[in-house]
């Protein structure tokens, strides 16, 4: 875990990490604009790709997880607040982006 690149398991600008409710880590991988999990000995264990809501790169900095597994993600790129579910469809956005990518935004369901 932590080699420099955009393969699986590799990170580039990794911020915050926390964990899920399967007690994998979560990192934020912002270089590569993705989310990562882990197995606490290091191992990827999944690549989340999150659709895009605003102009700039998606680049998530920190993250945390709910007790029903969606995932609250700080887009700074977009200044925005994205909310995904753990295989990263998009539920909803808020804060800035959603004024860039209004049609983007609105609540899913």
């Amino acid at each position: 875990m932590g080699e420099v690149g955009s393969g699986v398991g590799m990170l580039d600008s990794p911020y915050g990490a926390t964990f899920t409710g399967s007690g994998d880590v979560l990192v934020c991988d912002s270089g590569n604009k993705r989310l990562q999990t882990f197995s606490l000995c290091g191992n990827a264990t999944e690549v989340i790709n999150v659709m895009n809501t605003g102009s700039a790169p998606f680049r998530p900095q920190f993250a945390c997880v709910s007790s029903n597994n969606n995932i609250f993600i700080s887009d700074v790129g977009n200044q925005q607040v994205v909310v995904c579910d753990e295989k990263g469809k998009l539920i909803r956005c808020f804060g800035k982006g959603e004024q860039i990518g209004r049609a983007s935004c609105r609540e899913r369901v």
